[in-house]
């Protein structure tokens, strides 16, 4: 069995993605410090701008946000202007979520910088080691599902 440490021999899967999550993550963030957005804003901006009429439940789920952190990034969205709530024209409990102009600005202008940071750190790996790792982590969270 592989160890979990970082001075291990063959240093386990877990951990080897978790060390590469945080160093991606930690340059997606120094990305986004002029905007005073977190990731999750820009995941939650960027799943609500595909699907508009989410509710928060349906966002929380396909971001893996938990519930109650959830509702703090969509009450700071709304509050800058990026994301509104309407009615849910299904459930009455709840709210459908849509990107304002000012959100998809954001993103139009955002994206970019995220994607050159993402493919900066990726740059390690060919396009076609890329597309395999990409392929077997979509197969893991799918069959995590």
């Amino acid at each position: 069995m592989a160890s979990a440490g970082p001075d291990a021999a063959s240093p386990s899967i877990g951990f080897l993605l978790q060390r590469a999550h945080n160093l991606l993550r930690m340059r997606m963030m120094a990305a986004l410090s002029d905007t005073g957005l977190h990731l999750g804003h820009v995941a939650i901006l960027g799943i609500a701008q595909g699907a508009p009429g989410l509710s928060q439940r349906e966002l929380s789920a396909r971001t893996g946000i938990e519930k109650s952190s959830m509702v703090l990034f969509v009450d700071s969205l709304e509050r800058d202007g990026l994301l509104r709530r309407e009615p849910h024209p299904g459930d009455r409990r709840s709210h459908a979520l849509f990107v304002t102009d000012r959100g998809v600005d954001f993103l139009v202008r955002t994206g970019p910088k995220l994607k050159d940071v993402e493919a900066a750190f990726m740059s390690a790996l060919s396009p076609g080691e890329q597309q395999a790792l990409a392929a077997s982590l979509a197969k893991l969270v799918d069959s995590a599902n």
